[in-house]
């Protein structure tokens, strides 16, 4: 009886030990599968794709690691200048909230409001000044860049050149989109 209990102790230590092997191999598998695909180098091809097509989740990732890297921000921003529409620069200090919440070029124009019935939400409207019907069946996106970091703005749905969205004032975007550091381009 005694040795049934010990050789049963032995084999559930050693069932214990193979899991525990085999959750380690599963682990590091899956770590290097992950490092591989962010040591796989960004081309400049796919910094272009990040800049003309935002919105997917492949750019989102891609931007992720344009941010980190000085060598591709300078890459991603020279791409910005050739394909914006317009770029809105940093502005002056506003003297007051109402000034600094209204972007405008002869492209487009930006008004960042509150929600009537909920302060912690802003309204985020666009106008855009004599589009083309392409670009208005596309959609278009706003690159914010400050401190050599940058966000994404996409409005896909675009109606009368107008669109509108709601963000919340806590979110990362809408701390970039109102500060006057902000440069602003439009693709």
């Amino acid at each position: 009886m005694n040795q049934s209990i010990t050789s049963a102790h032995e084999q559930l230590f050693a069932i214990a030990k193979a899991t525990r092997k085999l959750s380690e191999q599963a682990h590091n598998e899956v770590t290097t599968s992950v490092n591989k695909q962010h040591k796989k180098p960004l081309l400049f091809n796919d910094i272009v794709k990040t800049a003309c097509l935002p919105h997917l989740a492949a750019s989102k990732a891609n931007l992720v690691r344009i941010n980190k890297s000085s060598i591709h921000m300078p890459q991603y921003l020279w791409v910005l200048n050739k394909i914006s529409l317009s770029i809105s620069d940093a502005q002056a200090a506003a003297s007051s909230v109402v000034e600094a919440l209204v972007r405008q070029t002869d492209k487009f124009e930006l008004r960042v409001r509150d929600v009537e019935h909920d302060d912690s939400l802003a309204s985020v409207n666009l106008l855009l000044k004599n589009a083309s019907s392409t670009q208005t069946q596309v959609g278009c996106h706003l690159h914010m860049v400050l401190n050599n970091k940058c966000s994404v703005l996409s409005f896909m749905t675009l109606q009368d050149n107008r669109a509108e969205l709601t963000l919340a004032k806590t979110s990362q975007e809408y701390g970039v989109l109102i500060n006057d550091d902000t440069f602003i381009h439009l693709s």
